[in-house]
């Protein structure tokens, strides 16, 4: 496989699944060192699509925006949603309640993607794909706003989003 090629399907991992690991880019490709900096160089430096995150993975970063951390609120499970094996009884009443004012919020839990985009990229240029990426998540991420909605996370061609977060109405 040629470097044209391997750029190719690197952007293509990148825009699917949000970041890959340099790792697994020299695993994957046989890259050595040179290769695997050149690759980085380009996809950093020249086109501006990539980010670096701590020396070890390449995140999808179009227009060269910087990667934003996971806000570490987000990778806690919600006290609620906690596991508890069936065979728990509930607690009793008043019991294991946080305060009085404790109440039971609904939370609503949305992934949405762009159908069809694997055919869609095999017949367009990186560029071309991108641009039509950044439009869909634009216009999904207005209508999520418009209905109260948080995006979680931008995976790809995908969209996490939470309904009812941080607060419930």
């Amino acid at each position: 496989m040629d470097f044209e090629q391997v750029l190719k399907e690197v952007v293509w991992r990148l825009v699917t699944e949000g970041r890959i690991s340099y790792r697994r880019i020299k695993l994957s490709f046989a890259l050595d060192d040179d290769g695997l900096e050149e690759l980085r160089s380009e996809l950093i430096g020249i086109k501006r699509v990539a980010a670096d995150v701590d020396g070890e993975v390449l995140v999808w970063a179009p227009e060269g925006r910087v990667a934003r951390p996971e806000p570490a609120a987000l990778l806690q499970p919600l006290p609620a949603l906690r596991h508890r094996p069936l065979l728990d009884p509930p607690p009793p009443a008043g019991e294991g309640r946080v305060g009085a004012d404790a109440e039971r919020r609904q939370l609503t839990v949305m992934f949405c993607d762009l159908v069809g985009s694997t055919g869609l990229s095999t017949g367009m240029d990186p560029e071309d794909l991108r641009d039509v990426i950044a439009s869909y998540q634009s216009r999904c991420s207005a209508a999520i706003r418009h209905y109260d909605g948080f995006v979680a996370k931008y995976m790809g061609d995908g969209i996490l989003v939470y309904f009812g977060y941080p607060r419930a109405p």
